[in-house]
């Protein structure tokens, strides 16, 4: 399972966009006793191409099992 919750999206101008995305992830396996699990967060930029939002520049912090958020990336 991977799953993004909470997504706070910011337009900066007609042609680009930041936004900040909760990540939920799950890893199930057959023979594993434990799942693995991950929480982190996205921070993303978005950039409009030809009338189409595409993915700039992505960054990812996880924060669980073990923190190694640094903060955002992009302005929020």
């Amino acid at each position: 399972l991977h799953a993004t919750t909470n997504p706070l999206i910011r337009l900066l101008g007609p042609d680009t966009a930041n936004a900040r995305w909760y990540l939920i992830d799950i890893l199930t396996s057959e023979g594993t006793k434990d799942p693995v699990a991950l929480y982190g967060i996205y921070d993303d930029a978005y950039r409009k191409v030809d009338g189409q939002w595409l993915i700039e520049r992505t960054h990812i912090d996880f924060l669980w099992p073990e923190r190694t958020y640094l903060g955002p990336r992009i302005p929020l």
